[in-house]
């Protein structure tokens, strides 16, 4: 049995480099808006790289994304710096984004699967007419380690304050077929902390999916582009592309997928270059054709060639996630949406030229969040993070929580 048009929407189109289902805030990568009920079983986001001034990449805490129509906002520094519109990927959550709390900072290349089933339902002539799609939600909460967000390896500045975090995005739907489907999008991201203002990330982007139906399976491709501005300067530029292929069960969805991202840092040359990635999700659906209730499984490895041979690394980043709505697949007033994710990335980078020991970095996240639905449309929640990296090279080494608020609006 196939999950349904709503579910092969989901892993239709999304968003990325940073961000991009409804997504919350969060620099670069991914995010990440909420997934679409499904009922029955058919055929299924999402980033780029969060801006950096000069660091190597790095990763990013990560905080499970909430409920499915209005995608509620992330909070603050929680999500990664990928913008929404790129890579199949349900909704993770990364560190290195300033002010959201849902998606992961190397999302950027992915777009969410369950976005994109979403938009797909949103434009068929059976359910809704309507191309458009349009969204945003704004954040705020306590950091308690405020991060410079390099695309990839976030430098940690030991300030704590108030994180503040505003997103808008739009969506069209191009072309709708039954056996193919192409989709534009695009949105802006602020993240701002007063009480270190050198930390403000700004991005924006866009990026256009293709999906089709073949032989049982749902292969897709993303492009996308994303600005980064760090302290209102540019701070880089990044170009990601990714390939998937999903299979939909009525009680389990797997998507393989792979990409490379050419992010450019401005004024920080030797740290320019491309990530290569591939990965892995299953979602095991703990309720028949239904995504509002799973568990997620996944593996990403990645290899980083920098201009720079002592900037190159790789990594290997295995996660968990659970996603649960207590209430009707279709949400009323009252729903209620929760999630969690853990997920621990190793990293290791390019022996130094001087002969000198290679840099390893371990970083664990945890993160929660809650949204209660208000209307068809409104969502309102809280999220909670927590991210520690431990390295061989003292100075790497940080601990962060995150903590807040969060209201997000659908389409």
């Amino acid at each position: 049995m196939r999950l349904s048009a709503s579910l092969l929407l989901m892993l239709g189109v999304a968003s990325p480099l940073l961000g991009a289902e409804a997504v919350p805030p969060t620099p670069v990568d991914p995010p990440p808006v909420a997934p679409p009920p499904i009922v029955v079983p058919a055929a299924p986001e999402t980033p780029a790289a969060a801006p950096a001034a000069t660091v190597e990449p790095a990763p990013a805490p990560i905080v499970p994304a909430p409920p499915e129509p209005p995608a509620p906002v992330p909070a603050p520094g929680l999500v990664d710096a990928t913008p929404p519109e790129t890579a199949p990927t349900p909704t993770l959550a990364s560190e290195p984004s300033p002010a959201s709390a849902t998606a992961d900072s190397t999302a950027p290349t992915y777009v969410d699967p369950l976005q994109q089933a979403k938009n797909k339902a949103k434009a068929t002539k059976t359910a809704d007419p309507n191309p458009w799609g349009f969204g945003g939600s704004l954040s705020t909460g306590f950091d308690s380690n405020i991060l410079l967000e390099s695309v990839d390896n976030p430098t940690a500045t030991n300030a704590k304050g108030v994180a503040n975090g505003s997103e808008v995005h739009a969506s069209y739907q191009i072309l709708n077929g039954d056996t193919g489907r192409l989709s534009a999008s695009g949105n802006v991201e602020i993240n701002q902390y007063p009480v270190e203002p050198t930390a403000e990330m700004i991005r924006y982007g866009g990026s256009l999916a293709a999906s089709w139906s073949l032989g049982g399976f749902d292969p897709g491709v993303v492009v996308g582009f994303n600005k980064f501005y760090l302290n209102r300067d540019v701070a880089a530029n990044a170009t990601t592309i990714n390939v998937y292929v999903a299979k939909v069960f009525e009680r389990n969805v797997s998507i393989l997928g792979a990409g490379s991202q050419y992010v450019e840092y401005i004024g920080n040359e030797s740290s320019t270059g491309t990530t290569y990635d591939i990965s892995y999700r299953h979602w095991v659906l703990l309720a028949p054709g239904d995504i509002n209730k799973r568990l997620e499984l996944s593996w990403k490895m990645s290899r980083l060639q920098a201009n720079d041979d002592d900037a190159a690394y790789g990594t290997s980043v295995p996660g968990l996630g659970l996603n649960w709505r207590f209430g009707p697949s279709k949400p009323e007033l009252g729903t209620v949406d929760v999630s969690g994710r853990a997920t621990y990335e190793f990293r290791t980078y390019h022996q130094p030229a001087d002969g000198s020991e290679a840099e390893r970095q371990r970083l664990a996240t945890l993160g929660g969040s809650g949204d209660v639905w208000l209307t068809e449309h409104l969502t309102a929640g809280l999220y909670l993070g927590y991210a520690q990296r431990v390295s061989n090279v003292t100075l790497s080494d940080y601990n962060r929580l995150q903590a807040g608020l969060r209201l997000a609006a659908n389409w």
